[in-house]
């Protein structure tokens, strides 16, 4: 997978205005992401016990090495003043994991991804209670994984974004809720932590997990434009039930009110 470094730029940017009140943009997930990661130890590693939808673009497979979660450096740590402006990333890294046109960077980004690697790539957990107590700590919009798809593969880092308050998990291919923020347009609609969706806007969702999030997002998007509620079934496995959930959507800026 090739991780798109302007985004981690940016994000290792905003991240000393979002650290100042991550209380109050980054809610806590219910249960914990702690608790509602799924976890898995396989030989001498720690492995993601089910596939997880990372982001809008990552999905961890079951069986994926999860190596270590750090925070993105911000301008103002004590080791990012301390890199050389002019540091030579693949010297940093030989192992060109991340390969970027320096030309682009400014000393101070580049100073950032010099950090940013080091941390990254410097310490591997061995312990799932080692990532539980970090996420039970840490917001998601705090910190980046560190993972690798397989032993041939070289190990890479991604942030782990809610799909509109959602974090989401496909056991053998079912997008399961496995955590949601107690506020977010789904659980004010009754989805429950533990209930799989079945269907989007009367569609089943019958596509590889990669596509899921996009799918929302397009189908959230139409229903945002007329400023509809986005029909959306969920079946729980607990009580064997399968309902229908109406999602409130908001106007976008699109919307035309008197069209």
């Amino acid at each position: 997978m090739k991780v798109q470094m302007r985004y981690f730029l940016f994000a290792a940017t905003i991240w000393s205005v979002a650290s100042s009140s991550s209380g109050q943009t980054n809610p806590e997930l219910d249960p914990s992401l702690g608790l509602a990661f799924p976890l898995a130890v396989d030989g001498d590693y720690v492995v993601c016990g089910e596939d997880v939808i990372l982001n809008k673009e990552v999905v961890l497979k079951k069986g994926t090495i999860l190596h270590v979660a750090f925070e993105p450096p911000t301008l103002e740590d004590v080791d990012v003043k301390r890199a050389n402006a002019k540091v030579d990333l693949e010297k940093t890294f030989p192992r060109k994991i991340i390969k970027v046109d320096q030309s682009e960077m400014t000393y101070q980004q580049r100073a950032l991804m010099s950090v940013m690697n080091k941390r990254a790539f410097k310490v591997k957990w061995k312990d799932p209670n080692q990532f539980r107590g970090w996420f039970h700590k840490k917001y998601a919009e705090q910190f980046f994984l560190v993972y690798q798809t397989d032993l041939d593969s070289d190990p890479v880092f991604a942030g782990l974004e809610y799909l509109d308050g959602l974090f989401l998990t496909a056991p053998d291919g079912k997008i399961t809720v496995a955590g949601l923020i107690p506020d977010s347009r789904p659980a004010q609609a009754g989805i429950k932590a533990g209930e799989q969706i079945v269907s989007i806007a009367g569609k089943p969702f019958d596509k590889p997990v990669s596509e899921f999030y996009v799918t929302y997002l397009a189908t959230k998007k139409g229903f945002a434009e007329l400023g509809e509620s986005m029909p959306m079934e969920v079946y729980n496995p607990e009580t064997n039930e399968t309902r229908t959930v109406q999602i409130q959507m908001p106007y976008s800026l699109s919307t035309n009110p008197f069209g």
